[in-house]
């Protein structure tokens, strides 16, 4: 009997040591980080680049993995349905970490539900942009040819925060754009150059890049104020758009159910990636700023986030698909 017993707790302290030392031993093989838009994309570039950085942290190679499709719900339910083991985390920013719970009347995902927060990543603005052989010269030439011609000013899109930023974006002028999605931002620059479509809201770096290379023109970024790394481009809030901000950010998480000393554990690597000089000086060149955080203050983030954006969509007059 009393072997019996010995054996019985014996066998349940290694019951509870087995998880333990595999979460010690936490990660002993490559993690897959799933970026739910194209590559090229600034969420894809924002990544690989902390990728560099965090497998150094965690001397494991970090695989980015691309699945882009339907403004991020792709690559953002086969994340949340893999095991939340710490060896398959996800990419989230304001589309699929915030704005398509309100623009999705079946989401298949629950943001405020399904993940496991690691921690905030990084943010930046936008920049409003046409070509640069444009007779538009600023965002007053752009609202008085839309109240001109209701619906002559094409504004694309290809994500949910740039959606809802171009229709706040129009309602701060009173008056409204013609909206043409699109599956992805750099083709957008493209047909802005070619002349098929007028203007979007696109990421500081992508923009400012073919601002530099005089291929496209800059009317405002989408700040209260100026943008230190612009100062020459004026804040769209103080050209006609009274208030506007609009400030984009990335994060990371697991599946819902992450053990806590694993999520620990990537929480302390994230933010000692996003301290390297190296990976500050290459956000700062793609007009990002790196924003380290605990796993409880990115999760209080993402609820007010939902929240916030929730309301912008409405005010916004977007209708939920």
């Amino acid at each position: 009997m009393k072997f019996t017993r010995r054996l019985v707790r014996g066998l349940a302290l290694l019951g509870l040591l087995v998880p333990l030392y595999a979460h010690g031993a936490y990660p002993d093989k490559p993690i897959r980080i799933v970026v739910p838009f194209a590559a090229g994309s600034l969420t894809d570039i924002v990544f690989r680049d902390l990728a560099v950085e965090l497998q150094k942290e965690l001397r494991q190679p970090i695989i980015i993995d691309n699945k882009p499709g339907a403004s991020g719900i792709v690559g953002t339910q086969a994340a949340v349905n893999a095991a939340p083991d710490g060896y398959t985390l996800l990419s989230v920013g304001v589309t699929n970490g915030a704005s398509n719970k309100s623009m999705f009347v079946r989401l298949p995902y629950d943001p405020a539900k399904d993940f496991s927060s690691i921690g905030k990543v990084a943010e930046s603005p936008y920049v409003l942009v046409v070509d640069a052989r444009s007779k538009i010269n600023s965002l007053k030439d752009l609202y008085a040819k839309a109240r001109a011609d209701q619906g002559s000013v094409t504004y694309a899109y290809a994500s949910g925060s740039a959606q809802v930023g171009g229709a706040m974006l129009a309602r701060a002028g009173g008056v409204k754009f013609a909206e043409i999605p699109y599956k992805n931002s750099p083709q957008i620059l493209t047909d802005i150059i070619g002349n098929v479509v007028e203007t979007t809201l696109t990421d500081f770096a992508s923009g400012m890049n073919m601002v530099r290379g005089g291929k496209l023109k800059a009317l405002g970024v989408t700040t209260k104020e100026r943008f230190p790394l612009a100062p020459d481009v004026p804040a769209l809030a103080e050209v006609g758009a009274n208030d506007f901000q609009l400030i984009v950010w990335f994060g990371l998480v697991g599946p819902a159910g992450l053990p806590a000393p694993v999520q620990q554990r990537l929480s302390v690597a994230l933010n000692k990636a996003l301290a390297s000089p190296d990976l500050v000086e290459r956000f700062k060149s793609q007009g990002l700023t790196p924003r380290a955080s605990t796993p409880g203050e990115f999760s209080d983030f993402l609820g007010k986030e939902i929240v916030a954006w929730g309301r912008m969509v409405q005010v916004a007059g977007i209708q939920p698909q």
